[in-house]
């Protein structure tokens, strides 16, 4: 009984954390006049820098889209100023991406945007933030283990029983 408790408040928890992150950023992409796709595309980049930069079949091999998608989203964003393309030192016809200084910036911008919630925890009491931040970590610990494993497509249990 306590299991399915928990899976419920999960389940709520969840729907409204993705809902509050994800509202912030899409409003924010959006007066920026840039996609989701185009964030996240940004966002590729500025993560694949840190490890010797990266290419289009990268980013769309992450996102799950065709090269020419992501194609055609960085050459917007490289007519916007927030990319750039450069030839890579061993093969010429190879491109490795990059942010420009405003394309940081904007990334940083969406990202702030997201965790913007997160500043109305300051009403929380003392005793509730330390309830829930332990709370919070234990889940984070038994998850751990599960970050690389395959979850199955479909569950027995729906979401909306």
């Amino acid at each position: 009984m306590i299991h399915e408790e928990l899976k419920d408040v999960l389940r709520l928890t969840t729907s409204r954390l993705v809902h509050l992150s994800m509202r912030s950023f899409w409003l924010y992409a959006k007066e920026h006049g840039l996609s989701m796709a185009q964030m996240f595309t940004l966002g590729q980049i500025h993560a694949h820098e840190q490890q010797g930069g990266c290419n289009i079949s990268m980013i769309s091999g992450h996102l799950g889209v065709t090269n020419a998608a992501v194609s055609q989203s960085l050459d917007q964003l490289v007519q916007q100023g927030l990319a750039l393309r450069i030839e890579h030192p061993q093969d010429r016809r190879s491109k490795r991406l990059s942010l420009t200084p405003k394309g940081r910036e904007v990334l940083q911008g969406g990202l702030n945007a997201q965790q913007a919630w997160m500043d109305n925890l300051q009403q929380l009491t003392d005793d509730e933030a330390a309830q829930l931040s332990a709370a919070l970590r234990l889940l984070a610990e038994r998850l751990a283990p599960l970050e690389n494993t395959k979850v199955p497509a479909t569950s027995q249990t729906s979401p909306l029983n």
